[in-house]
């Protein structure tokens, strides 16, 4: 037979030392996700560190609310460059339960001929805020983006050659604060309780007297698991739950009168209060519903007027020491409603009362 001419072996990848240099980039210098996600664990805590830090003193709280929109703004001030840092903001904004976010980043640049302060200013807003364009606000600093998501690099040795409103501010922190001023004139009005609210002859109700077996006949009609109980007077009592009362059905006492079951000490609102304020109540602190109430002759039988969102402390509604008129009454419902979870055409099979 012939000559066989025999293949060179097909070398596979260098097997040693892996290349030096940034670490699990691709091609075209990026982070892959895996290292991405570490840097992020990382940066996160510190943030939310300084976040919680600042929120012990209320004058140096990072936030700001202004028409029931909540902006945070924190200045973090790294060594170095830190890549990544979009994602941590967008982090933040859901950490923080913000509406606006504006982070700014900065670290000293050093080199032969000088050192000078780098910042970056990250502008993240929540979908649920509308009217708000923060590429139009980063502007100012020769930014831009997105309406809901936008940045801006500028140098502090620089900043003669920025927006006019920015040239006098001394530190990264005075931008962020004159950025929030920006913000707040961009944030429409939000809605109060008074358009908010399931007006009073809409509203389904029970009267003191009525018994518990009765209550609960009135809820199972009407598909609602909270009602208020007021008296002939229209004036609020309290309010019942389905579950207050199958606990007393259940334990043999459903023909007594509801007062004795019904819960007196509520959150009240004014129909002047806020989007923002009936959130707090409603989600932080897991009430159900708010009555929107006013009070009696311009203040309640204690002396106390009434101002935005307050909670009865101490007042047994039932015992006739307090006269707040029932206007109507705010849901989980109403809220989710406002911030466009889901169409208003839309109604809920079982509403969330």
């Amino acid at each position: 037979g012939g000559d066989t001419q025999e293949r060179p072996k097909q070398r596979g990848p260098k097997q040693g030392r892996p290349m030096q240099g940034r670490p699990n980039q691709d091609r075209n210098g990026k982070l892959s996700s895996t290292e991405l996600d570490k840097l992020v664990r990382k940066m996160v805590p510190d943030v939310t560190d300084r976040l919680q830090l600042k929120f012990c003193d209320v004058d140096l709280a990072p936030k700001k609310y202004h028409n029931g929109a909540k902006i945070v703004y924190v200045h973090i001030a790294n060594d170095e460059y830190e890549p990544g840092m979009s994602t941590v903001a967008q982090d933040v904004l859901k950490l923080t339960n913000s509406d606006v976010l504006l982070m700014g980043v900065s670290y000293i640049n050093k080199s032969k001929k000088a050192s000078y302060q780098l910042a970056s200013i990250i502008g993240r807003a929540s979908a649920s805020l509308d009217d708000i364009n923060l590429n139009h606000t980063l502007g100012s600093l020769n930014g831009g983006g997105h309406p809901k998501a936008a940045a801006a690099s500028i140098r502090m040795d620089r900043l003669d050659k920025m927006d006019p409103e920015m040239q006098n501010a001394a530190s990264v922190e005075e931008i962020l604060e004159k950025l929030v001023e920006k913000v707040c004139e961009a944030v429409p009005p939000v809605k109060c309780a008074r358009e908010l609210m399931t007006h009073s002859e809409k509203l389904v109700v029970c009267q003191p007297s009525h018994t518990m077996v009765e209550a609960m006949e009135i809820i199972f009609n009407c598909g609602y698991r909270t009602i208020p109980v007021v008296n002939e007077d229209g004036i609020l009592k309290g309010v019942v739950s389905m579950g207050d009362l199958e606990l007393q059905i259940n334990n043999g006492l459903g023909k007594r009168p509801v007062k004795s079951c019904m819960r007196s000490k509520l959150y009240l609102a004014r129909p002047e209060a806020n989007l923002h304020d009936v959130e707090m109540a409603l989600v932080e602190k897991g009430v159900g519903c708010i009555p929107v109430v006013e009070a009696h002759g311009g203040e309640s039988a204690s002396g106390e007027s009434m101002s935005g969102l307050s909670m009865c402390n101490g007042i047994d509604m039932s015992q006739g020491t307090s006269r707040y008129s029932l206007l109507g009454m705010i849901t989980r419902t109403d809220v989710l409603r406002q911030h466009a979870y889901y169409s208003t055409h839309q109604q809920p099979e079982w509403p969330l009362v």
